[in-house]
């Protein structure tokens, strides 16, 4: 105390030093701002961020410190890019969305436990990107914010056809916004429900819901000093009002299903449904080789449906077995099915 007020009044000495009694309340105001700015910070949670920054992962570590060096060194972008992110965090927050800052130029959370600390409070934002100027905004699906259809555009493919099914069905009508994102994909915004993230295979959609998150606009992507682009609204997000029927969706984007392979010879099986014309059927083609074997497999199915062995009889000599190895292959055939049953 005594020092702040040496500081407001100086005395004699910076009377006698008018330059150092101007440096002096110069620091003043420059502690108090740092005050103010820590009073944010820790209503953000950001000293225990430092910290935990500090134990994350390089990979966001080593963007902020790349991004700090270089892009950072134009004041008059920094702060207009600056400006901007915070404008768009906030916007989304007035709709009720939970947002939470993501690294510069990537897609990796700045806050440990994002799931949690994601919020909707213009304070704790505004502090957010106050300490993370640069940080691209995020936002969480799912209920209470926006379920999102994510087209991926990748070297293997992309989504739009499979977006065109959809489409070609009427799922697509409830979408309320769509953002260009910088790959060459899309998002389409729909209203947020409970359901779980999820992906068809091989379809390259990806279905953003609970558990998930989506860079929203203005964020940028960089790859080292290249800007890949960035996230654009075709039009503005104003609200949410139908939800995308994703179970439907599924239906119509599920492969139909393959025919099942043939059974190699010798490794025949028969499903729970089997009569006797099968198994005689497949015991009287049987190849030299693979008799034995494809008889005492039909002689188990037909022991455990209840159907007499002996109807196997007459088409196991047609395949050229002997009377002696049609009873030993039948007789094991019937003890193997009565020791599963515990007989």
């Amino acid at each position: 105390m005594r020092l702040l007020r040496w500081r407001l009044h100086p005395d004699r000495r910076s009377a006698r030093h008018p330059d150092r009694a101007s440096v002096a309340q110069g620091d003043v105001r420059l502690d108090l701002h740092q005050a103010t700015r820590s009073r944010q910070r820790r209503a953000a949670g950001g000293d225990q961020e430092d910290r935990q920054l500090a134990r994350g992962p390089r990979a966001v570590k080593g963007v902020v410190d790349s991004w700090n060096s270089t892009r950072a060194r134009d004041g008059t972008y920094a702060e207009a890019l600056h400006l901007e992110l915070l404008a768009g965090a906030l916007r989304l927050a007035r709709l009720g969305f939970r947002v939470h800052p993501c690294a510069p130029g990537g897609k990796a959370p700045m806050l440990r436990d994002w799931p949690r600390r994601a919020s909707s409070d213009a304070y704790t934002i505004t502090a957010w990107w106050d300490r993370y100027r640069m940080a691209n905004v995020a936002v969480v699906t799912g209920a209470p914010g926006p379920d999102v259809l994510d087209v991926d555009v990748r070297p293997g493919g992309n989504g739009f056809d499979a977006l065109e099914v959809l489409r070609s069905h009427g799922l697509l009508a409830g979408a309320t916004a769509v953002v260009d994102t910088p790959s060459g994909g899309q998002h389409l915004y729909f209203a947020g429900t409970g359901r779980r993230t999820s992906s068809p295979a091989g379809r390259f959609l990806d279905y953003k819901a609970t558990g998930g998150y989506v860079l929203v606009p203005p964020s940028q992507i960089w790859s080292g000093d290249d800007l890949v682009g960035g996230y654009r609204f075709r039009a503005e997000l104003t609200g949410l009002d139908t939800a995308l029927d994703w179970p439907a969706a599924l239906d119509l984007l599920r492969p139909p299903p393959q025919p099942r392979p043939a059974a190699k010879p010798g490794t025949r099986s028969f499903g729970r449904r089997v009569s006797l014309w099968q198994l005689a059927a497949s015991v009287r083609s049987a190849r030299a080789g693979e008799r034995n074997n494809i008889l005492f497999r039909a002689g188990c199915a037909a022991r455990r449906h209840g159907l007499d062995l002996e109807t196997l009889r007459e088409p196991a000599r047609e395949a050229g077995l002997s009377e002696a190895e049609i009873d030993q292959t039948l007789d094991s055939a019937k003890r193997m099915v009565d020791r599963e049953r515990g007989a």
